[in-house]
């Protein structure tokens, strides 16, 4: 996983207990957090976890101001332990969100859930930026809908990239190449600020293209330095417009050599067998896989039907290519776009960019999840995590190099350490050619977020944990 295991401090009981004398080089890095901002307590936790899930002590134990839960407070404890990781952190206004002591079960589009299943992102959380600095909120949280963290880990496109700092963004049918490495939270805003580095691709679909309604609808394979783009055309119904670019190498170019696309076809979707119903998700939000085969995979979410996988074959002359449906997982009543942008299918890849993970949540706004897994090097798909729960949220994270992890965001807090749980890792394969494998083994942490009620904390990977081997302090 790109770090010298031997070099870590020992673990007692699953937590990391670092000297106080110990310099920062010396610290594990944090990975992932776990957030807890439950307003029925004055007392709320963060707590940082290594790579493995393992805890960081000391943590977020300290008291906070009354109001954390809506974005005021802080914690001298809190600062404190991130002095040895970076200078200081930023906890006022770090959250504002639904409080941890309920669930995304059957709640209405007012609630902002860090405990949702579509919570989770390429980026981190929805409600928080988290990174080793600590939590910073106050200008990238939730606010119902539109909000700017949501936008950015939707509006990102799976690529594979010889340095992975290197990310694509597709948003109002504009095409961003930026860096991931950034000193203040990776709003679209930054992603898309500087001229040089963003193409409008708008001019390049006819009429009737949706292209600039798209959130992330579009895929970039290293190997066969192809990019593909795919956006409903509203001119006939289920008509969508499939544009791939050859002999682009995003490593060598920028993002402004985007001209004229080498293949320009349209697919009606509604003459494909298993497609469902046309909806602002399933119009909007759809998330093609170029493999390195060649081939297309594409995911579509229709709410409160089943997600589902189809595949492009592509022939030779890229003329007559068309879908077919692969699987199809149901869910039960759920919702996407059409409630709202806060809401719907989610992409991850994992951070060396072999598999693509989309997900959504089973029931209502963000509980139980349904996914699909493409291995782009293998060119492969496997269903991902599956649990079909009415109450709780189930997050994914990226986990080691080429994997996830899914968070179950139960009932969790001291008396209740079995509440919540990893609850299962998708890796690929281990033999060429085998498709991603999913393990599905609990991995109960010792260490829950205050307080010691009802709560029901969120898990966000830290934005810094895609670069962690590139990146030493």
């Amino acid at each position: 996983m790109g770090r010298n295991l031997t070099a870590m401090p020992v673990a007692v009981n699953n937590v990391i207990s670092p000297s106080h004398q110990m310099s920062a080089a010396s610290l594990p890095r944090a990975s992932y957090a776990i957030i807890s901002a439950n307003s029925s307590s004055t007392i709320n936790e963060t707590v940082f976890l290594d790579a493995e899930f393992r805890a960081i002590a000391p943590y977020n134990a300290g008291p906070v101001g009354a109001g954390q839960a809506t974005g005021g407070g802080t914690s001298a404890a809190f600062d404190r332990f991130l002095a040895p990781y970076k200078d200081h952190a930023q906890t006022s206004g770090a959250y504002n969100g639904s409080p941890t002591q309920t669930q995304p079960s059957s709640q209405g589009t007012t609630s902002a859930w860090v405990n949702a299943t579509n919570n989770s992102g390429e980026f981190g959380n929805d409600n928080t930026w988290v990174s080793e600095r600590g939590l910073q909120g106050n200008t990238v949280q939730r606010a119902n809908t539109n909000t700017i963290m949501a936008q950015t880990n939707f509006s990102f496109i799976n690529s594979d990239h010889r340095d992975r700092n290197t990310v694509l963004t597709l948003n109002g049918g504009q095409v961003s190449l930026t860096s991931r490495w950034r000193p203040t939270p990776p709003t679209l805003l930054a992603l898309q600020k500087s001229k040089a580095r963003t193409k409008s691709i708008a001019a390049q679909f006819g009429a009737g293209s949706q292209i600039a309604s798209q959130f992330g609808s579009a895929s970039y394979n290293n190997v066969r330095k192809e990019f593909v783009t795919v956006a409903y055309n509203s001119s006939v119904a289920g008509q969508y417009d499939v544009k791939i670019w050859k002999n682009i190498n995003f490593d060598a170019v920028d993002v402004t050599a985007l001209g004229v696309p080498d293949v320009a076809q349209t697919v009606n979707m509604n003459t494909v067998s298993g497609w469902g119903s046309n909806t602002t998700e399933s119009q909007y939000r759809v998330t093609p896989v170029l493999v390195d085969s060649g081939d297309i995979y594409l995911m579509a979410f229709f709410p409160s039907a089943a997600i589902r996988l189809f595949k492009m074959v592509r022939t030779g002359g890229d003329t007559t290519n068309t879908f077919t449906l692969v699987d199809s997982i149901s869910t039960t009543t759920s919702y996407g776009l059409e409630q709202g942008s806060d809401y719907g299918m989610k992409t991850m890849q994992s951070r060396n960019g072999q598999l693509v993970i989309c997900f959504c949540p089973y029931y209502y706004y963000g509980a139980g999840i349904e996914s699909f897994v493409v291995d782009k090097r293998n060119s492969s798909w496997a269903r991902g995590f599956q649990y079909a729960l009415t109450s709780g949220g189930c997050q994914v994270l990226p986990y080691g190099d080429d994997g996830f992890a899914n968070w179950f965001a139960g009932n969790y807090y001291a008396s209740n350490n079995q509440g919540a749980y990893i609850q299962g890792v998708v890796t690929p394969g281990v033999i060429a050619g085998a498709t991603p494998v999913w393990t599905n083994a609990n991995l109960y942490l010792p260490v829950a977020t205050a307080p010691n009620t009802t709560n029901y904390p969120g898990m966000s990977q830290v934005w810094e944990f895609a670069l962690q081997s590139e990146l030493p302090y």
